[in-house]
Parts: structure tokens; C-alpha cells; sequence
């Protein structure tokens, strides 16, 4: 039930995936709105601090995720793929790793780049590490940014990816993370 088997993941896996994916779909819409925000909006006060907070959250689930999938292996890719959507599989996947990685910690390097803590939700600050200054804080903005435009097009070829196995192959491919087994 909890560990994956050889035709499905298991609930904890689904459960870090779809968690991580909401977390994601809502925090790159959130940044962006953030983005728009004057000094002085009544917003500017509180949504950076939720994105930082959930940030962080995306980051503590996603090194959780990693290790599980280092622990637990991922159920055999269905036999019907072809060779490019082999290797199409094993670098998605990874580049979503690493990029579930790459934009919380891009975020807390922007959130700490001039030498403050980043304050989690009003219960704890994590502090700076590095502190660089204006130059440093625009990169590793224009970092996260990048990141967060390269995992939704990451996830949306995911997604559409997910759903032709599921609905033109008839694989069982997406079944297999939504905790329905496919039919035989």
C-alpha cells in the first residue's frame, strides 16, 4: 500500500507527487501575481511571505520525494514505450527532480541575497547564507524565474505526456499515479 509494486506507485509516492504538483501549479501563478505588487499594496505584506513558506514546503517534500524514489523504485515503464519515450520518461523526470530542487532554493538564495533571513510563515526565519548585493540578488532571480518558466513547460509535457499514455495508448500510464490500477 505504501511502497510502490511492480504495476503501481504507492500512496506515499502518489501522495508526495500530487502534493508537490498543486504546491507548484499554485506557487508559480502566486509569484508572478507577486510580481505586480507595489510596495504599498496590502498584499505586499503577506503573499511573499506564504509563497517563501510554501517554497520551502515544496523543497522539504521534494528531498522526501527524491529519497523515496532512491528507496522505493519506480514501477517498470510500460513495455509498449517506445526507445525516445524511454529516455523522453528518464529525463522528464529528472529535470522535475531537479527542478522541485532549483526553484525553492533559487527563491530562498533571492529572499536572503542581501544578507536577511527569510521568514517562514512568522513561526521561524531561515538565515542567509550568502549575501551578494544587488547584482547577486537579480541573478538568482532572474534564476528562479527561468526555473519556474522551464518547469511548466516541463509539466505541461508531463501532463500531456501522462494523458496520451493514459487515453491514446491505453497503458495504464497515468493510472498508475492516481492509485487505479489499469484493467487487463
Amino acid at each position: 500500500m505504501w511502497r510502490n509494486s511492480t504495476s503501481a506507485y504507492g500512496l506515499l509516492a502518489r501522495a508526495l507527487h500530487w502534493t508537490i504538483a498543486l504546491l507548484i501549479l499554485g506557487l508559480i501563478p502566486l509569484g508572478w501575481y507577486i510580481t505586480t505588487l507595489d510596495y504599498y499594496d496590502p498584499a505586499y505584506r503577506t503573499l511573499p511571505n506564504l509563497h517563501r513558506g510554501l517554497g520551502v514546503l515544496v523543497l522539504l517534500l521534494a528531498v522526501t520525494r527524491i529519497g523515496w524514489a532512491i528507496a522505493n523504485r519506480a514501477p517498470p515503464l510500460a513495455v509498449s514505450l517506445k526507445p525516445w519515450e524511454r529516455l523522453g520518461a528518464l529525463l522528464g523526470h529528472r529535470l522535475l527532480y531537479l527542478a522541485t530542487l532549483a526553484i525553492p532554493l533559487t527563491g530562498y538564495l533571492t529572499t536572503t541575497s542581501k544578507g536577511n533571513p527569510a521568514n517562514l510563515f512568522g513561526w521561524f526565519s531561515l538565515p542567509a547564507l550568502v549575501s551578494g548585493g544587488e547584482f547577486y540578488q537579480e541573478t538568482v532571480a532572474a534564476l528562479h524565474e527561468l526555473a519556474a518558466w522551464g518547469t511548466l513547460a516541463l509539466v505541461i509535457v508531463h501532463a500531456a505526456a501522462a494523458l496520451k499514455h493514459q487515453f491514446l495508448d491505453h497503458d495504464g500510464t497515468l493510472a498508475r499515479m492516481t492509485g487505479r490500477l489499469p484493467r487487463d
